[in-house]
């Protein structure tokens, strides 16, 4: 497997030009296979279920802006501290975007919570509301765990220093 040199893209050993910038990677070798990190697990995620995940910004920033700023930016994943980036390092695009991303998964958990919070009343209908409330618990406990799936997603990315969108909600920006 080859990694393009300009986006970080993996491509497959026989392609010629990146699928995503481009780039001519016809002479470049394989990346040894022995390398391989938790990061490198999650880029090949990225790559067999692309559809549904996130494109990869990482190949926009300047690798002087995420240095000093993933520790920050991964801390912006931590529930309400989406904020963190925008005041410790304002001028950082690689902070802002990770604060967005970490806004859009914040705001959708707290849907989530209050949406099984508000259909609890289900549980004092007679027989059926015991089995919509069984499903109910069922289906809060799948979305809890994708959100908590996605909160890890973002800060091990982050602390990779890369800029991958999260998947399924990680097109919706709310921080320009």
């Amino acid at each position: 497997m080859k990694k393009c040199n300009s986006c970080g893209a993996f491509l497959n050993d026989d392609v010629a030009f990146c699928p995503k910038c481009g780039t001519n990677v016809e002479g470049l070798s394989p990346e040894p296979a022995e390398k391989k990190d938790f990061g490198d697990f999650i880029s090949g995620l990225t790559e067999k279920f692309g559809k549904y995940m996130g494109d990869n910004h990482t190949y926009e920033f300047d690798q002087s802006d995420i240095e000093p700023n993933k520790t920050i930016s991964a801390l912006s994943y931590l529930g309400i501290l989406f904020f963190l980036p925008l005041v410790v390092c304002p001028g950082s695009k690689f902070g802002r975007f990770h604060a967005n991303q970490s806004l859009v998964l914040f705001i959708v958990s707290v849907l989530i919570s209050l949406l099984v919070g508000a259909l609890n009343f289900v549980w004092t209908i007679p027989v059926l509301g015991i089995l919509l409330g069984v499903l109910l618990s069922l289906i809060s406990t799948v979305l809890s765990i994708g959100t908590a799936a996605l909160f890890f997603y973002g800060l091990v990315n982050t602390l990779n220093g890369r800029a991958l969108e999260l998947p399924v909600i990680g097109k919706i920006t709310l921080l320009k």
